[in-house]
């Protein structure tokens, strides 16, 4: 079994970084990671923000949390299982 954890800063940032910026869509990206098990914290967005390009990606179940105002507590995290 494979788990990558990344402390991403903010999910919403993730597309200037490589190799989101080549891809612009998150399958790829995940896929490319060969993990069983992907984890980001950090996320820094709150729920009504939380599109679903993050949060719905296919081949991948999503467990997430979100404060419901923005704040540091509780902290925002994603964890996504192939």
């Amino acid at each position: 079994m494979r788990v990558v954890t990344w402390n991403v800063n903010g999910i919403r940032s993730l597309q200037s970084y490589h190799p989101w910026n080549a891809s612009k869509s998150f399958k790829p990206v995940l896929d490319s990671f060969n993990a069983d098990i992907i984890c980001f914290q950090e996320t820094k967005i709150t729920r009504d923000r939380f599109s679903t390009d993050i949060c719905l990606v296919d081949g991948y179940d999503a467990y997430a949390t979100q404060p419901q105002a923005w704040c540091y507590w509780p902290p925002a995290s994603a964890v996504l299982c192939a």
